[in-house]
């Protein structure tokens, strides 16, 4: 290997290690890592602003995360009030469309829906409109359509049974 010495104007040889090839350099090759997403930046030592990042970037997955469970359980918790409100209200959403019920006001202390609450808010819109309740459709046409053989009205008349077997 050829080296200059400080202060000398032609090149000095040196012996390279047994071994080494000529080509090869004397000092180990850098480690070469592989880059870091930015997400997981090395962290700044002397402020530990990386570090501080990466907790806000938790904190706002969590918050998402919680934010989009509590409308699930918003929507449960709604579709459990209209269950509850069916056959009395001809359309369920009237509790909360026209009757101005909160659904926090319908829940209980541990966040389940009160079936209490609900029956109570139902009474006090009826009692308010009363065109709100539901009236059970009317059957159409003749009352004892379908409904087979009438036992006080047609006790000892004959059948048409009684009439095919000849007695």
């Amino acid at each position: 290997m050829i080296m200059t010495t400080p202060g000398a104007t032609t090149p000095v040889e040196t012996a390279s290690p047994p071994g080494a090839d000529a080509t090869t350099p004397e000092t180990p090759p850098e480690r070469t890592e592989p880059p870091q997403a930015a997400d997981e930046a090395a962290p700044d030592s002397s402020t530990g602003n990386a570090e501080a990042a990466r907790y806000r970037r938790a904190l706002r997955e969590t918050e998402t995360e919680r934010d989009g469970l509590r409308g699930t359980v918003e929507r449960l918790q709604r579709a459990e009030v209209l269950r509850l409100s069916e056959g009395q209200l001809a359309q369920p959403d009237d509790l909360f469309d026209v009757g101005g019920v909160a659904l926090a006001d319908l829940l209980g202390d541990d966040g389940s829906v009160d079936s209490g609450r609900v029956g109570t808010a139902l009474a006090g819109v009826l009692q308010a409109r009363p065109g709100l309740a539901y009236v059970p459709p009317r059957p159409t046409g003749p009352s004892a359509f379908g409904l087979g053989a009438r036992p006080g009205v047609d006790a000892g008349k004959p059948s048409w049974q009684d009439v095919v077997r000849g007695t």
